[in-house]
């Protein structure tokens, strides 16, 4: 078997035959594995709802969407969770974040989907820049349309000095998702503002 991600091939790891089913969704091809991965996994810690969710029989149900590609190798694109569409249009985050990281001032980025009143839901990008690099969100972006479809554009982007991180050190969306909808509240708030402005009372 082998499945790559990101451009990585993981060929080899795990075992050497797993079952892999492929679900058609909304947002494309989500695979889930079969018995061998189950041996190894138990549950999630003090979750059982996600646990619930990802158990399904004999098959354990992960938000792996993939691609298959002539060759027969299964690509991931992204987790589930981590895809939102926009105009209509499936996009994952790991593709953007992927175009982002190509422009040389940016050291890493996450993407994370908001409601927005004009593409239903739109992309907020958080970028760490490179060390000392000056660098606007202008730049950022206008690098974003060079590199990707309209669509997939963030609609936002904003600059952090690190990525949130959980305990384990994954990427924390959650956390940045939250930020997002803050941010993108302010902005409309201040649109308003701006709007009201000079009208008679």
């Amino acid at each position: 078997m082998r499945v790559t991600k990101g451009g990585e091939s993981t060929e080899g790891a795990g075992p050497a035959e797993v079952a892999i089913g492929i679900v058609t969704s909304e947002s494309g091809p989500v695979a889930s594995y079969g018995k061998q991965y189950l041996d190894a996994f138990e549950s999630y810690l003090d979750d059982d709802a996600a646990t619930a969710r990802a158990m399904r029989g004999e098959w354990l149900r992960t938000g792996d969407v993939v691609a298959r590609n002539a060759a027969g190798v299964l690509r991931i694109v992204d987790r589930l969770k981590d895809i939102f569409i926009s105009g209509g249009e499936n996009v994952a985050s790991a593709e953007v974040e992927h175009a982002l990281t190509l422009h040389p001032l940016v050291e890493a980025a996450a993407v994370v989907g908001v409601p927005d009143p004009v593409w239903g839901e739109g992309g907020v990008a958080f970028v760490v820049p490179a060390r000392g690099a000056v660098l606007s969100g202008d730049e950022v972006l206008a690098h974003a349309r060079r590199n990707l479809a309209a669509f997939k554009v963030p609609v936002r982007a904003e600059f952090v000095d690190a990525l949130p991180r959980s305990t384990i050190e994954k990427l924390a969306p959650s956390r940045l998702r939250a930020r997002a909808r803050s941010l993108m509240a302010a902005d409309r708030a201040g649109e308003r503002d701006r709007t009201t402005e000079g009208m008679p009372r």
